[in-house]
């Protein structure tokens, strides 16, 4: 009752007393730390909470708060650090996979994102707005202002924050704030595979091709975001064999990339290979038309359309997105659980492997 009515003083007198009596315990540190954290001593409140054992029930749950806590001074390291140890310690824990979905979609790390989204799709029923940014991890879509906020904070609190920054350095390079994204970019090494893959972009932007050149060509081969670069430089200069191969093996690290889709359906059939860009063609089509799909959203609640649900359930399964497909499934059959259509395309992606 005194840590719920903020009692401090008589708090700590209670638990020192406890402490006399028996050995602490794991509850009893989760209560000091509650103290602690009352009486704005941050780091001891998070010292109590790291320190409790893995073996002990309350230790997931323990980490969790921690990195709750973390979130609230805008610590992206030590935040997920302790999201993922709490994972570790009970994967069935989705209130971490929730903490760390929201990291990721401030990062804009698109595979982190999908891959939590699915582990979650397994634990709870997601909602509408779930299934919707489960989408945003086919594209680059929160490379923009929303997040600008969030990253800046971020990098406020810890400086040292490499993915905050090379993010926040896509976010202002997409406003074509060039010198801005180019000063952030100062404290990374060349040797940083991202960080000079946007250099490269700020010299593409400002028609330096030499200087993109130089930095492409010092950049490891297997690498989506310098592939892309290549390909499209190779596009520039006509050459569509190393576009072609560039774009695949941009495809084959980002998978989902509709630039390099496209790109590399233009390069086929640049060289004659007909078979080959109809079936990237085919694919970039079912991108298009799940992109299609959700855009109605903007314009019509479709939440609780039966056919639309459905359709966005076939698009996914269609392009070899299954536990995506299953959840569209799910959210189509609860607007009407007796549709037997239905029961069988979930029942069907239930029996597939992603």
């Amino acid at each position: 009752m005194a840590l719920k009515h903020r009692d401090w003083s008589r708090a700590e007198v209670l638990l020192t007393l406890l402490s006399q009596q028996r050995p602490p315990t794991a509850d009893d540190a989760v209560l000091r730390a509650e103290l602690e954290l009352g009486r704005g001593r941050v780091d001891r409140a998070l010292q109590l909470l790291t320190g409790i054992a893995e073996t002990e029930p309350l230790a997931a749950r323990a980490r969790l708060v921690a990195g709750q806590i973390e979130k609230s001074r805008n610590r992206t390291r030590s935040m997920e650090a302790l999201f993922v140890e709490s994972l570790r310690l009970d994967p069935k824990l989705a209130p971490a996979r929730r903490e760390l979905i929201f990291l990721y979609a401030m990062q804009a790390r698109r595979a982190e994102l999908n891959a939590q989204f699915r582990a979650l799709a397994e634990l709870e029923p997601l909602s509408f707005e779930d299934v919707f940014l489960w989408m945003n991890s086919f594209e680059d879509l929160w490379v923009n202002d929303r997040i600008r906020s969030h990253l800046e904070r971020y990098l406020a609190a810890d400086p040292e924050d490499r993915l905050s920054r090379l993010t926040l350095a896509g976010v202002l390079l997409r406003s074509n704030q060039l010198e801005k994204s180019e000063a952030l970019l100062l404290p990374l090494p060349d040797s940083d595979p991202d960080a000079r893959a946007l250099r490269a972009r700020i010299g593409l932007s400002r028609m330096r091709l030499d200087e993109v050149r130089s930095l492409l060509d010092g950049g490891p081969e297997e690498h989506a975001r310098l592939a892309l670069l290549r390909a499209q430089l190779a596009v520039r200069l006509n050459d569509p064999s190393t576009a072609a191969r560039q774009f695949r093996i941009a495809l084959r690290q980002d998978p989902t990339n509709h630039e390099a889709l496209q790109g590399l359906s233009l390069a086929l059939k640049q060289m004659g290979e007909w078979e080959g860009a109809t079936t990237t063609e085919k694919q970039l089509d079912l991108w298009r038309c799940l992109t299609s799909l959700l855009q109605r959203s903007k314009t019509f609640d479709i939440r609780n359309d039966k056919t639309l649900l459905t359709q966005l359930g076939e698009v996914c399964e269609a392009l070899g997105q299954v536990p995506e497909a299953r959840a569209w499934f799910r959210l189509a059959l609860a607007q009407d659980p007796l549709d037997t259509a239905i029961q069988k395309s979930l029942y069907r992606v239930r029996a597939q492997t992603p």
